[in-house]
């Protein structure tokens, strides 16, 4: 099946771009998520900023790593007074995310799942497969701490690829009086981390900080 030698020469192209394109991603299991270097710290999350990619891919396999895009800059939200928990993917595409309230959880469905939504804190997602996220900041947990956690005891390690810091195993956030083993202490700000040091990750396509 001869093509010619002009076919020949845009599938050559193409495949080239392409190898470019995903020169910086990598995967685990098959699930892909969002890798990428420590960043200075900036102003709070915006709801406002539309959503400029896709859902992450299916947040219910919590035993792959976080992935890598070395496109998209994690960064630091130190909390302000009117904050909440930010629920990534709540809008359509181009839409307002939400801030959840303080009474609230966040539940990040998995892609394919519909928009994320805001549920009462302590309740079952609508979808089971969703990714709560109950806090991002030991402000969203008074008197407590706010804690990266696995799936069913699994440990939540953070790594270090070609594109930066990213988290393994990552399968939600809680508060609780203390992080249990296997568990990374939440932050956003370098004074929230009593060891270690606040470093900034996009587990799920959120950016938050574990003290590392």
């Amino acid at each position: 099946m001869n093509r010619g030698r002009v076919a020949l020469g845009l599938a050559v192209s193409v495949t080239l771009a392409c190898a470019g394109l995903f020169a910086c991603s990598s995967s685990n299991g098959g699930t892909s998520g969002d890798t990428v270097p420590t960043a200075v710290p900036t102003a709070a999350k915006d709801a406002s900023a539309p959503d400029t990619y896709s859902p992450p891919g299916d947040s219910s396999v919590t035993t792959a790593d976080a992935g890598s895009d070395c496109g998209i800059a994690a960064a630091l939200h130190p909390p302000k007074a009117d904050g909440g928990v930010y629920c990534p993917f709540s809008a359509p595409t181009g839409g307002k995310n939400l801030f959840c309230t303080v009474t609230q959880e966040c539940c990040e469905n998995p892609k394919g799942g519909g928009v994320s939504t805001c549920e009462t804190k302590g309740t079952a997602c609508p979808n089971a497969a969703a990714t709560v996220w109950e806090c991002e900041d030991p402000s969203d947990c008074p008197g407590q701490k706010c804690c990266a956690h696995g799936s069913a005891g699994t440990a939540v390690t953070i790594g270090t690829d070609t594109c930066g810091p990213y988290l393994s195993k990552f399968a939600g956030t809680k508060c609780a009086a203390t992080c249990a083993a296997g568990e990374l202490v939440v932050c956003e700000q370098q004074s929230e981390c009593t060891t270690g040091t606040c470093t900034a990750v996009k587990p799920k396509g959120n950016d938050i900080g574990v003290c590392k």
